[in-house]
């Protein structure tokens, strides 16, 4: 669910710019980048209450 039309452009953007640096401090790629993704955290019911969606976000050593 997208609130604004720049999330994506922006997303792409950061994802880029971090990368090179991503790239030093993980040279075995073990790294993730997500964007829009549903995190669960917690159980509940309905799921989706425990959930977040960041806009972007980054999970070392995956």
């Amino acid at each position: 669910f997208v609130k604004n039309f720049q999330e994506h452009p922006q997303s792409i953007l950061l994802t880029d710019s971090i990368r090179p640096v991503l790239q030093q401090l993980h040279p075995n790629g073990q790294y993730c980048i997500g964007q829009d993704s549903g995190i669960y955290w917690r159980l509940t019911d309905p799921p989706e209450r425990g959930a977040e969606a960041p806009d972007w976000f980054y999970v070392p050593n995956v």
